[in-house]
């Protein structure tokens, strides 16, 4: 019996172990990202699957588990798995042995949230980061150069 829940590693990227947790049975709880539906995952479950954006939800969630809700959940991830993500379907695809692979359909629960968005760019994109970067990497084409020389 599943006796834990598997929330996937932060920052986003969590797809693989994801699909290791879905493949042993263990329910997951995704990360729903603020802008981008491959970095967060959720549509790699099964439909319905348990995803939360903000930690009060995650904390909701898991103070209502019960045995039953994580056998469900445990026995829904191992299908999702065995229909979707076996090493055998990724070889099939791989060797265009299945001539299109099921193609799932996206849930509507994905919501973009551009005020977070715009935050996270604007660190992305302001001019002390810029020059910081370019400095960076200045210095390491420097050293290079520097190596090559001696």
């Amino acid at each position: 019996h599943p006796r834990a829940v598997y929330p996937p590693p932060r920052p986003p990227g969590g797809a693989p172990p994801s699909i290791e947790a879905l493949g042993v049975g263990i329910p997951v709880a995704l990360h729903q990202h603020i802008f981008s539906r491959m970095l967060g995952g959720t549509d790699l479950a099964y439909p319905g699957a348990f995803s939360w954006r903000y930690p009060s939800e995650l904390l909701d969630y898991c103070a209502s588990l019960t045995t039953g809700k994580l056998e469900e959940a445990s026995l829904l991830g191992r299908i999702q798995y065995e229909q979707n993500h076996t090493p055998e379907i990724l070889r099939q695809i791989l060797n265009q042995e299945i001539a299109y692979p099921k193609i799932m359909e996206l849930p509507e629960k994905f919501v973009v949230e551009y005020d977070e968005w715009s935050i996270w760019m604007e660190r992305q994109l302001n001019i002390k980061r810029l020059l910081s970067r370019a400095a960076y990497r200045a210095f390491r084409r420097f050293r290079a150069w520097r190596h090559t020389r001696y």
